[in-house]
């Protein structure tokens, strides 16, 4: 019989392989996550649903924190506290973020978050890392450090591919 700890280790680490499925690819179903997943339909069902309670929960709870804040320190205070940052001359290091925050707040992109923008938009050319000659069979196994099973294995048969170039 499992441990409880390793129980809900098995349980936590199920609901993250779903999350993760899902996640990466929205447009699945929920049999199709199952299936993925190797887990049934009604436990994916199961944990989106308990996921979707406890977003509902955070998002809640999160405007809650939110609203208590602006009351307790105004945007007013706020502003004030961070250019007393920025002026405060003995930390060079906070007066920078201090002033990194203010120029976020008030909108201003600098040229290395424009930079960084435009590389993200770049797309990106892939290239395998190496070719295997046309017949050749590669045996990939799988195992856990924890289990004691043997390891999953696939095999791959390599098969000619074209050369795609521009």
């Amino acid at each position: 019989m499992a441990s409880p700890t390793a129980d809900a280790s098995r349980k936590r680490a199920r609901r993250d392989r779903i999350l993760t499925i899902r996640a990466a690819n929205p447009q699945l179903t929920q049999p199709q996550i199952a299936k993925l997943a190797g887990v049934s339909p009604r436990t994916v069902a199961t944990v989106i649903k308990e996921s979707r309670l406890a977003i509902a929960e955070a998002t809640n709870a999160l405007g809650d924190y939110q609203q208590r804040l602006r009351q307790i320190v105004t945007i007013q205070e706020r502003a004030e506290t961070l250019c007393k940052i920025a002026r405060n001359e003995k930390s060079p290091r906070e007066q920078l973020k201090a002033l990194v925050r203010i120029d976020d707040l008030d909108g201003i992109v600098t040229e290395k978050d424009r930079l960084r923008y435009a590389m993200s938009t770049i797309e990106r050319n892939t290239q395998a890392l190496f070719q295997l000659p046309a017949g050749a069979t590669i045996s990939i196994g799988f195992s856990s450090l924890q289990g004691a099973e043997e390891p999953e294995c696939i095999d791959v048969k390599a098969s000619e591919v074209e050369d795609h170039k521009e």
